[in-house]
């Protein structure tokens, strides 16, 4: 079987290239150490043979980066907007409560059952209901 990815490297800047057969694009590895490069290569060669393996080593390198990775939800996200806008000296003349309100009845408000989530766990869908229905979130309070 023909392999999908071919590694390269430009002479000017020295800098290694994953090109797609498929798809014909070229995306820039970012490193000019070969090492480095060959990993990068063949996890994206893995990644299109394996998906459902690569997102379990993918938690697994979250979780040692990061142990609570696993615990958080989306209303943790929320809480710490609050908390993040009350201690932002920025906005001393908008209070918390403000801020709380404004999560309650801007865009929060829509996806409400689904705050339990992993924050890991979630896809598009879970929120494409959101942006449709119209609600701002661009709202300068938040």
């Amino acid at each position: 079987m023909r392999q999908r990815f071919r590694l390269y490297r430009r002479k000017k800047g020295g800098r290694y290239y994953i090109h797609d057969d498929v798809t014909g694009k070229q995306e820039s590895l970012g490193t000019s150490d070969r090492a480095t490069a060959v990993r990068l290569f063949h996890s994206e060669s893995e990644a299109t043979k394996q998906p459902a393996v690569n997102l379990q080593i993918a938690r697994a390198y979250l979780a040692a980066s990061d142990p609570q990775i696993a615990t958080r939800n989306w209303q943790f996200v929320v809480d710490e907007i609050v908390k993040l806008k009350k201690t932002k000296p920025s906005t001393a003349g908008a209070p918390q409560s403000r801020t709380r309100h404004s999560m309650r009845s801007g865009i929060c408000r829509f996806w409400k059952p689904d705050r339990n989530i992993s924050c890991v766990c979630s896809k598009l869908e879970k929120f494409r209901p959101t942006f449709i229905c119209g609600a701002s979130i661009t709202s300068p309070s938040i």
